[in-house]
């Protein structure tokens, strides 16, 4: 009998009554040698990556956005020079311009 079992089609028969106490196997972990780039599940596996990746960039993003948004909504002209102002808008869309630009790169 095999060391191994399927694990996608494991199967126990037998005749009459019979109890399984214990069964002893060992899952064989697909190697780099095994699993062909391009196999469908490796695409898939690939794709879901990128995207949890994505996910949680954009999530990070948002967070980041919306206190950027919060703290530009708190400047005045009152308190802050139109040097200031501008030396904020400029680090905001150059943050905005490197989200872009990230998720191109994730995307390809």
């Amino acid at each position: 009998m095999s060391s191994t079992i399927d694990t996608e089609s494991v199967r126990i028969s037998g005749l009459g009554d019979a109890r399984l106490l214990d069964i002893v196997t060992t899952v064989k972990n697909a190697s780099v040698e095994d699993v062909s780039p391009t196999s469908s599940d490796e695409v898939i596996r690939t794709l879901e990556e990128k995207i949890a990746a994505l996910e949680s960039a954009t999530t990070i993003r948002e967070q980041e956005s919306a206190l950027l948004i919060k703290y530009g909504e708190t400047l005045t002209g009152e308190h802050v020079s139109p040097v200031q102002m501008d030396n904020f808008l400029t680090t905001y869309v150059d943050r905005e311009k490197k989200v872009l630009e990230e998720v191109r790169c994730f995307s390809l």
